[in-house]
C-alpha cells in the first residue's frame, strides 16, 4: 500500500484486519481464516441408487456406457 510507514500490502492489511474482526468473535471472518490457512474440512458424499444403497463410481459408470452401446 503507498505510504504506509511499515511498507505493508494491500493483502496483508486485509489480512491484519480479517484477523481482528475475527479475534473479536466473528465467526465467518475465522471460518475464511482457518479455510485459507488449514484448507476447507471435506465433506462426505454419498451417492445412491434406485435402490437406496450406495454406488460404486466406476461400476455406475461402466452400466451406463453399457446401456449407452460403447
Amino acid at each position: 500500500m503507498p505510504g504506509d510507514a511499515e511498507g505493508r500490502t494491500w493483502a496483508e492489511l486485509i489480512a491484519e484486519g480479517q484477523i481482528r474482526v475475527a479475534a473479536r468473535g466473528n465467526v465467518q471472518a475465522a471460518r475464511e481464516l482457518a479455510d485459507r490457512t488449514e484448507g476447507k474440512v471435506s465433506q462426505h458424499l454419498e451417492v445412491t441408487g434406485n435402490d437406496e444403497g450406495p454406488v460404486e463410481a466406476a461400476s455406475a459408470i461402466e452400466k451406463l456406457l453399457d446401456k449407452l452401446g460403447r
